[in-house]
């Protein structure tokens, strides 16, 4: 049995009592926590097709025990590399502190690491094997109380559509019409700062099941496994360098030998260097590759990263 509310534009079906705007993980998780109370939510997502991009990667041990209770574990367990450790490195990698999740307490004992477009994926499957599919190119235009619930404004190619429902559930971001229409704003700041971001397919000297924050005269960089032999890189860019674009390789200082240029087997990700936010994937070519090996080696390692 599902809950829902008498909607007469429906032609005498329920409409559902929750709308979910986003269709990110919090989104997702929310429509599998209702429907295990028997809500049948409806999902919108004004994006046209599900994105690629790898994003947030770490699931926390404390997440995981959730995702345990909701039935969610395995997929999770199966996709996701373990972090067992993280290690902050100084110069030349000698080692600072060693933070290990063994003895905290949850039952999970590591974090798991993995693209935020897999774990997306795998509560999308999880919502259409219980008959939920996410309505992508459709955006709420707006959001109005109403004497029975909620009045929302849906447009999609073209066309719109006015429902009500009882509850509205805001998975859009922080700037989403759900927040405006509630007159709500995000407190916070941003963070300072440049960054290379990489997803990377890439060899690096590292111990099994483990992370790295290195810091060093000129910045830090963090460290963090994926599956598939690929790695999540952040590096920071000095203060004065205010450019888009990467620097190019023969412009990095650093002992960097350019015959260990290449793009390694099966391709590689670079991520803009705009900040935190809005990363866009681009596919990475020699002069992107040169240029993270030549911050790795000028920032974080003594020696260079050999690639595959």
């Amino acid at each position: 049995m599902h809950i829902g509310l008498p909607d007469p534009t429906r032609n005498g079906a329920l409409a559902p009592a929750v709308l979910i705007v986003g269709s990110g993980p919090a989104g997702l998780f929310a429509a599998c926590a209702l429907l295990r109370h028997g809500v049948m939510p409806r999902i919108v997502e004004r994006l046209l097709a599900p994105h690629g991009e790898t994003r947030g990667t770490a699931l926390q041990p404390a997440v995981l025990e959730i995702l345990d209770r909701a039935g969610l574990i395995e997929p999770f367990l199966r996709a996701a590399v373990r972090i067992r450790q993280v290690q902050l490195l100084g110069p030349h990698l000698q080692e600072i502190a060693t933070a290990k999740f063994a003895g905290i307490g949850c039952k999970y004992e590591f974090q798991c690491s993995l693209p935020q477009w897999r774990t997306e994926a795998i509560l999308r499957e999880h919502l259409a094997r219980l008959g939920v599919k996410i309505e992508y190119g459709t955006e709420v235009r707006a959001i109005e109380e109403d004497p029975d619930g909620l009045r929302v404004m849906l447009e999609s190619g073209g066309r719109s559509e006015t429902f009500t429902t009882a509850y509205v559930l805001g998975a859009g971001g922080a700037h989403s019409v759900t927040r405006h229409s509630m007159q709500e704003h995000l407190e916070g700041a941003t963070y300072d700062g440049r960054f290379i971001v990489a997803d990377v397919k890439i060899r690096l000297p590292s111990p099994p099941e483990c992370g790295r924050v290195i810091v060093g005269s000129k910045g830090f960089g963090l460290l963090s496994p994926l599956p598939d032999a690929r790695w999540l890189i952040f590096v920071n860019r000095e203060e004065a360098d205010i450019r888009r674009e990467l620097p190019a390789a023969e412009a990095a200082i650093g002992d960097f030998d350019a015959a260990e240029a290449g793009v390694p087997d099966g391709g590689a990700v670079l991520v803009r260097p705009d900040g935190f936010i809005g990363f866009r994937a681009a596919p990475a070519n020699e002069a992107t590759m040169d240029a993270l090996d030549a911050h790795l080696t000028t920032y974080l390692v003594p020696g260079r990263c050999s690639r595959h």
